[in-house]
Protein backbone atom coordinates (compact mmCIF):
# COMPACT_ATOMS: atom_id res chain seq x y z
CA UNK A 1 0.00 0.00 0.00
CA UNK A 2 2.84 2.47 1.14
CA UNK A 3 3.89 2.07 -2.72
CA UNK A 4 0.66 3.83 -4.74
CA UNK A 5 -0.28 6.30 -1.66
CA UNK A 6 -1.18 6.66 2.06
CA UNK A 7 -2.58 3.85 4.13
CA UNK A 8 -5.97 4.62 5.41
CA UNK A 9 -5.93 3.50 9.22
CA UNK A 10 -9.58 4.89 10.79
CA UNK A 11 -12.79 4.47 9.05
CA UNK A 12 -11.60 2.43 5.65
CA UNK A 13 -15.11 2.52 4.70
CA UNK A 14 -15.04 6.07 4.07
CA UNK A 15 -12.55 5.39 1.07
CA UNK A 16 -14.28 2.35 -0.10
CA UNK A 17 -17.70 4.22 -0.26
CA UNK A 18 -15.91 7.45 -2.13
CA UNK A 19 -14.94 5.01 -4.93
CA UNK A 20 -17.98 3.55 -4.97
CA UNK A 21 -19.34 7.39 -5.44
CA UNK A 22 -16.85 7.83 -7.79
CA UNK A 23 -17.35 5.17 -10.37
CA UNK A 24 -20.96 5.90 -10.25
CA UNK A 25 -20.08 9.45 -11.97
CA UNK A 26 -19.30 7.31 -15.41
CA UNK A 27 -22.90 6.86 -15.95
CA UNK A 28 -24.32 9.97 -13.78
CA UNK A 29 -25.95 11.73 -12.14
CA UNK A 30 -23.07 12.98 -10.35
CA UNK A 31 -23.18 15.84 -8.56
CA UNK A 32 -24.87 19.34 -8.89
CA UNK A 33 -22.26 21.01 -11.29
CA UNK A 34 -21.70 21.82 -14.43
CA UNK A 35 -18.62 22.40 -16.68
CA UNK A 36 -18.18 25.11 -18.93
CA UNK A 37 -16.12 23.79 -21.43
CA UNK A 38 -15.46 26.96 -24.35
CA UNK A 39 -13.42 28.30 -27.15
CA UNK A 40 -13.36 31.49 -29.62
CA UNK A 41 -11.45 32.99 -32.13
CA UNK A 42 -12.48 36.15 -32.17
CA UNK A 43 -14.17 37.01 -28.91
CA UNK A 44 -18.06 36.46 -29.99
CA UNK A 45 -19.00 32.79 -28.85
CA UNK A 46 -16.75 33.99 -25.32
CA UNK A 47 -19.44 36.84 -24.98
CA UNK A 48 -21.87 34.14 -23.73
CA UNK A 49 -19.46 32.44 -21.06
CA UNK A 50 -20.33 34.81 -18.34
CA UNK A 51 -23.92 35.33 -18.78
CA UNK A 52 -23.96 31.35 -18.81
CA UNK A 53 -21.72 31.13 -15.14
CA UNK A 54 -23.82 33.63 -14.03
CA UNK A 55 -27.25 32.04 -14.51
CA UNK A 56 -25.95 28.45 -13.21
CA UNK A 57 -24.72 29.82 -10.38
CA UNK A 58 -27.49 31.60 -9.26
CA UNK A 59 -29.16 28.19 -9.69
CA UNK A 60 -26.47 27.04 -6.83
CA UNK A 61 -24.55 25.02 -9.27
CA UNK A 62 -20.97 24.91 -9.02
CA UNK A 63 -19.44 25.88 -12.17
CA UNK A 64 -15.88 24.70 -13.59
CA UNK A 65 -14.78 26.46 -16.72
CA UNK A 66 -12.02 25.29 -19.45
CA UNK A 67 -11.06 26.97 -22.01
CA UNK A 68 -9.63 25.25 -25.05
CA UNK A 69 -6.65 24.56 -26.28
CA UNK A 70 -5.66 26.63 -23.07
CA UNK A 71 -6.44 24.59 -20.06
CA UNK A 72 -5.09 20.88 -19.61
CA UNK A 73 -7.20 17.93 -20.87
CA UNK A 74 -6.94 16.61 -17.57
CA UNK A 75 -8.57 19.79 -15.39
CA UNK A 76 -11.44 18.90 -17.70
CA UNK A 77 -11.50 15.90 -17.51
CA UNK A 78 -11.65 16.31 -13.75
CA UNK A 79 -14.35 18.47 -13.95
CA UNK A 80 -16.38 16.81 -15.99
CA UNK A 81 -15.95 13.36 -14.43
CA UNK A 82 -18.09 15.08 -10.88
CA UNK A 83 -20.38 17.21 -13.31
CA UNK A 84 -24.24 16.09 -14.19
CA UNK A 85 -24.09 18.56 -17.02
CA UNK A 86 -21.95 19.95 -19.42
CA UNK A 87 -22.07 23.65 -21.21
CA UNK A 88 -20.37 23.60 -25.11
CA UNK A 89 -19.77 26.89 -26.29
CA UNK A 90 -17.70 27.09 -29.73
CA UNK A 91 -17.75 28.19 -32.97
CA UNK A 92 -18.39 27.17 -36.13
CA UNK A 93 -14.91 26.57 -37.87
CA UNK A 94 -14.89 25.91 -41.77
CA UNK A 95 -18.38 23.75 -41.74
CA UNK A 96 -17.24 21.88 -38.66
CA UNK A 97 -16.63 22.27 -34.89
CA UNK A 98 -13.59 24.32 -33.70
CA UNK A 99 -11.06 21.35 -33.46
CA UNK A 100 -9.85 21.88 -30.18
CA UNK A 101 -13.32 21.37 -28.97
CA UNK A 102 -13.55 18.44 -31.43
CA UNK A 103 -10.27 16.86 -29.34
CA UNK A 104 -11.74 17.19 -26.05
CA UNK A 105 -15.09 16.32 -27.01
CA UNK A 106 -14.50 12.97 -28.34
CA UNK A 107 -11.80 11.94 -25.99
CA UNK A 108 -14.94 12.62 -23.00
CA UNK A 109 -17.45 10.34 -25.36
CA UNK A 110 -14.61 7.81 -25.93
CA UNK A 111 -13.96 7.67 -21.58
CA UNK A 112 -17.50 7.01 -20.98
CA UNK A 113 -18.74 10.07 -19.37
CA UNK A 114 -21.78 9.29 -20.10
CA UNK A 115 -26.02 10.14 -19.89
CA UNK A 116 -24.88 13.91 -19.41
CA UNK A 117 -27.13 17.17 -19.43
CA UNK A 118 -26.14 19.16 -22.32
CA UNK A 119 -26.13 22.77 -23.77
CA UNK A 120 -24.56 23.82 -26.34
CA UNK A 121 -23.87 27.61 -27.78
CA UNK A 122 -21.71 29.41 -30.36
CA UNK A 123 -21.25 31.69 -33.75
CA UNK A 124 -21.29 31.46 -37.30
CA UNK A 125 -19.85 33.46 -40.21
CA UNK A 126 -21.92 32.97 -43.54
CA UNK A 127 -22.47 29.49 -42.41
CA UNK A 128 -22.84 26.55 -39.93
CA UNK A 129 -22.07 23.36 -39.17
CA UNK A 130 -20.25 23.19 -36.01
CA UNK A 131 -23.93 21.18 -34.38
CA UNK A 132 -23.82 19.00 -37.35
CA UNK A 133 -20.70 17.64 -36.66
CA UNK A 134 -21.65 17.10 -32.95
CA UNK A 135 -24.61 15.49 -33.46
CA UNK A 136 -22.85 13.19 -35.60
CA UNK A 137 -20.45 12.79 -32.88
CA UNK A 138 -23.07 11.94 -30.62
CA UNK A 139 -24.04 8.92 -32.72
CA UNK A 140 -21.45 7.62 -33.51
CA UNK A 141 -20.06 6.97 -30.12
CA UNK A 142 -23.13 7.13 -28.56
CA UNK A 143 -22.00 8.77 -24.83
CA UNK A 144 -26.16 9.23 -24.35
CA UNK A 145 -26.01 13.21 -23.75
CA UNK A 146 -29.26 14.66 -23.52
CA UNK A 147 -29.13 17.89 -25.18
CA UNK A 148 -31.15 21.26 -24.60
CA UNK A 149 -31.93 23.07 -27.91
CA UNK A 150 -28.67 24.97 -29.06
CA UNK A 151 -28.39 28.37 -29.37
CA UNK A 152 -26.58 29.94 -32.48
CA UNK A 153 -26.01 33.07 -33.25
CA UNK A 154 -24.19 34.63 -36.61
CA UNK A 155 -21.58 36.77 -35.64
CA UNK A 156 -21.63 38.89 -32.23
CA UNK A 157 -24.32 37.38 -30.15
CA UNK A 158 -27.48 39.99 -29.66
CA UNK A 159 -28.68 41.00 -26.89
CA UNK A 160 -31.71 38.18 -26.82
CA UNK A 161 -28.91 35.52 -27.60
CA UNK A 162 -27.42 36.42 -24.10
CA UNK A 163 -30.84 36.35 -22.49
CA UNK A 164 -31.52 32.78 -24.52
CA UNK A 165 -28.30 31.71 -23.28
CA UNK A 166 -29.25 31.86 -20.03
CA UNK A 167 -32.26 30.83 -19.95
CA UNK A 168 -31.36 27.46 -21.19
CA UNK A 169 -28.73 27.78 -18.51
CA UNK A 170 -31.14 28.26 -15.87
CA UNK A 171 -33.17 25.08 -17.53
CA UNK A 172 -30.13 23.16 -17.55
CA UNK A 173 -29.54 23.98 -13.80
CA UNK A 174 -33.25 22.31 -13.23
CA UNK A 175 -32.51 19.24 -15.48
CA UNK A 176 -29.26 18.72 -13.13
CA UNK A 177 -30.79 19.21 -9.72
CA UNK A 178 -33.93 16.80 -10.91
CA UNK A 179 -31.42 14.30 -11.68
CA UNK A 180 -29.31 14.74 -8.69
CA UNK A 181 -32.33 14.28 -6.43
CA UNK A 182 -33.91 11.56 -8.14
CA UNK A 183 -30.67 9.59 -7.58
CA UNK A 184 -30.46 10.59 -4.53
CA UNK A 185 -33.51 9.15 -3.88
CA UNK A 186 -33.01 5.93 -5.57
CA UNK A 187 -29.41 4.93 -3.93
CA UNK A 188 -28.82 2.41 -1.34
CA UNK A 189 -27.33 3.21 2.41
CA UNK A 190 -23.59 2.76 2.57
CA UNK A 191 -22.82 -0.19 3.98
CA UNK A 192 -21.65 0.51 7.66
CA UNK A 193 -17.71 0.33 8.82
CA UNK A 194 -17.07 -2.82 11.11
CA UNK A 195 -13.73 -0.90 12.47
CA UNK A 196 -13.33 2.54 13.85
CA UNK A 197 -9.63 2.18 14.61
CA UNK A 198 -7.60 -0.94 14.45
CA UNK A 199 -9.00 -4.14 14.62
CA UNK A 200 -9.12 -6.91 17.39
CA UNK A 201 -7.00 -9.65 17.67
CA UNK A 202 -9.18 -11.94 16.40
CA UNK A 203 -9.92 -10.40 13.43
CA UNK A 204 -6.32 -9.42 12.45
CA UNK A 205 -5.61 -13.19 12.92
CA UNK A 206 -8.13 -14.46 10.65
CA UNK A 207 -7.63 -11.57 8.09
CA UNK A 208 -3.77 -12.91 8.16
CA UNK A 209 -3.68 -16.34 8.28
CA UNK A 210 -1.89 -18.43 5.72
CA UNK A 211 0.19 -15.19 4.86
CA UNK A 212 4.01 -16.07 5.91
CA UNK A 213 5.28 -13.86 7.54
CA UNK A 214 8.80 -12.15 6.76
CA UNK A 215 11.32 -14.23 9.14
CA UNK A 216 9.44 -17.13 6.80
CA UNK A 217 10.03 -15.98 3.35
CA UNK A 218 13.59 -14.93 3.68
CA UNK A 219 14.09 -18.73 5.56
CA UNK A 220 12.82 -19.99 2.48
CA UNK A 221 14.99 -18.34 0.16
CA UNK A 222 17.66 -19.27 2.20
CA UNK A 223 16.77 -23.40 1.44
Amino acid sequence: APGHGIVWRKDPMKIVNDYIRYTSYQKGPCENEVTIIWGSMYGMTEQGVRPAIKALEAEGIIVHEHRVPQDPWGDILTSAWSSTGLVLAMPTYEYKMFPPMLIVLEELARKKFLNRKVFRFGSYSWSGGAQKELDEMVTRLKPGWEFLEPVEFKGKPSKEDIKTIAARCKELAAQVKEAVASKSETTPPAPKNRHRGRPSKTEWESATTGIPTWDEIREKHRK
